[in-house]
């Protein structure tokens, strides 16, 4: 929730107006609701790292998969830690995978991950490296589970295993 939206709930509490929600409340939204809590996105709390945050969403919208990759090794290799405690090489990452790790991680949205992997491959292709590795791994992994599940292996249907393959 941002300033805007803080402000606007703030003239709707002082008018009386408040508008019902367009889809019911989910059990965490009901308790920020009922004591009056405010829900501040990780990131927009930090404002001297918006810039950064900005670059790496549009890094992803424009597929510059080099971008991150120089974004990444510069914040590793600064060594800072972000004012909320994280790395700020894994904030670059969270910033840059965002729209890939919000897809759902159920088995309908499977078709989704595998078209988001065209992308990873494409970049460990034609930059062959370990970072470029790794991150196309990183990707495989988590496309791999919405397609077999998160259950240990002993857990894991036949037919999941053999869908996995398929990635």
């Amino acid at each position: 929730m941002g300033f805007k939206d803080i402000f606007a709930r703030f003239r709707s509490r002082i008018s009386g107006a408040s508008a019902a929600p367009a889809t019911p409340l989910s059990a965490e939204e009901q308790l920020v609701r009922d004591y009056d809590l405010y829900l501040v996105d990780l990131h927009d709390e930090l404002p001297r790292l918006i810039p950064q945050r900005d670059a790496m969403r549009a890094a992803w919208r424009d597929g510059d998969f080099e971008a991150y990759e120089q974004a990444f090794e510069a914040a590793r290799a600064s060594g800072v830690i972000a004012d909320n405690g994280k790395p700020l090489y894994l904030l670059v990452k969270d910033w840059f995978l965002e729209p890939f790790m919000a897809l759902p991680d159920d088995a309908a949205a499977a078709p989704q991950h595998e078209d988001m992997l065209k992308p990873f491959r494409d970049f460990f292709h034609r930059s062959p490296s370990p970072f470029s590795a790794a991150t196309y791994a990183d990707a495989l992994r988590v496309t791999a589970f919405v397609r077999r599940g998160t259950g240990w292996g002993r857990d894991v249907r036949s037919e999941q295993w053999r869908v996995t393959k398929l990635c």
